[in-house]
C-alpha cells in the first residue's frame, strides 16, 4: 500500500498538488507555506508524498525529520508506516513542527513512544489582521505615535508590487545588507539573502503578495507573504531602511490594511532567538505564540 519511494523533492510545479491539502488544513505555522518550502528549499531539502489520501512532508538536515501528515486519511496508519520504514533503516524516527494539537493526537495513538521537545526560538508569532490594522487602545499607543511621527516627516507613497518594482526592491535590499554591520552579516543572513532572491524570481509562480514604501520616489520598505491556509497568512519577508523612522511600523500596518483583507490571522513567523526581533514582535501583542515541538521515538 505504501512506498518509500514515492517521496520527490518539492518544486514551483508541485504548487497545486501541495496546497489542496494545507489551504484546506486548519494548522496556522509557518512551515505549512508553500512559499516558505520554496524560498529555504536549499536548506531544508524538502520531499513529499501523497499517502493515503495525505500529504506527507520530510525534510533532511543530519537527521531525516517527517512532518504530521496533513489529509482526510488514516494519519495513525501512516505514522506508524513511516516509524516502522525508519526501523527497518536502522534509523530513528523524528517529527518535526508539531503543534499542540497533533501532539494531543501523537500521544493518544502512541502512548509512552515519543519524547517531545520544543524552543522559544522557533515559536511563531500569530496576530489577529484587525488588531495590526487598527492599533486601538493603549497597548498599541507606541506604535500610533511611530506612525503619526512617519506621517509627519515624510510624504510617502503605498503600493502593491508589481512587476516593474521588483528591480528595485532587490536594489533597496542590497543597500539594506551594505549597512548591516558586520557582526550581523553572517550565514543566517546569506541564506536570507538567497531566500529574498528566489522569492522575487518566483513572485507571479507563488503567487505572493507584496507591498512597498516609497519615500521621494525611493523604496524604503518592502514586504512580501504567501498564505498559509484559508484564513491565515504568512508574512515571510519585510525589510525597511533603519535610518527611515517608523518605516517598518508603516509598512506593517499598510500592508496588512491593503493586501490581506480576506484573512483573519496573520503569522510572523518566528523570531529565532534574536533579542531586538523579540522585543519587536512582542510589541505588536500577539494573539498566540505557536509553540512547535520535535518528536523523537523512543
Amino acid at each position: 500500500m505504501y512506498s518509500h519511494k514515492i517521496f520527490k523533492p518539492i518544486t514551483i510545479a508541485d504548487k497545486e498538488i501541495i496546497e489542496q491539502f494545507v489551504l484546506r488544513s486548519p494548522y496556522q505555522i509557518c512551515n505549512f507555506s508553500f512559499a516558505n518550502l520554496i524560498i529555504w528549499n536549499s536548506i531544508f531539502t524538502p520531499q513529499y508524498a501523497i499517502i493515503d489520501n495525505c500529504l506527507v512532508i520530510k525534510s533532511h538536515i543530519e537527521k531525516t525529520y517527517y512532518n504530521f501528515p496533513i489529509g482526510n486519511g488514516d494519519k495513525k496508519a501512516i505514522i506508524a508506516y513511516l516509524m516502522s520504514e525508519q526501523q527497518q533503516k536502522n534509523s530513528p524516527f523524528l517529527m518535526t513542527n508539531i503543534t499542540e494539537s497533533m501532539k494531543a493526537d501523537l500521544e493518544t495513538w502512541f502512548p509512552n513512544t515519543f519524547r517531545f521537545f520544543s524552543n522559544r526560538d522557533f515559536s511563531d508569532y500569530l496576530y489577529l489582521r484587525k488588531d495590526l490594522v487598527d492599533l486601538a487602545g493603549k497597548k498599541y499607543q507606541p506604535k500610533r505615535n511611530h506612525i503619526h511621527q512617519f506621517e509627519h516627516l515624510y510624504h510617502y507613497v503605498y503600493k502593491t508590487i508589481e512587476d516593474e518594482d521588483i528591480a528595485e526592491c532587490l536594489t533597496m535590499h542590497a543597500h539594506w545588507i551594505e549597512n548591516v554591520s558586520e557582526e550581523e552579516n553572517n550565514f543566517s543572513l546569506q541564506q536570507e539573502t538567497a531566500a529574498v532572491h528566489i522569492a522575487f524570481k518566483y513572485f507571479h509562480e507563488l503567487n505572493m503578495k507584496g507591498g512597498l514604501l516609497k519615500i521621494d520616489n525611493d523604496i524604503v520598505a518592502f514586504t512580501l507573504g504567501c498564505p498559509i491556509n484559508e484564513d491565515t497568512f504568512d508574512v515571510n519577508i519585510e525589510k525597511a531602511k533603519k535610518n527611515v523612522h517608523g518605516a517598518y511600523t508603516m509598512i506593517n500596518k499598510l500592508f496588512v490594511e491593503h493586501e490581506l483583507t480576506d484573512y483573519t490571522y496573520i503569522n510572523r513567523e518566528d523570531d529565532l532567538g534574536e533579542s531586538g526581533l523579540r522585543q519587536a514582535k512582542l510589541s505588536y501583542h500577539p494573539y498566540a505564540l505557536l509553540e512547535k515541538y520535535t518528536a523523537e521515538k523512543i
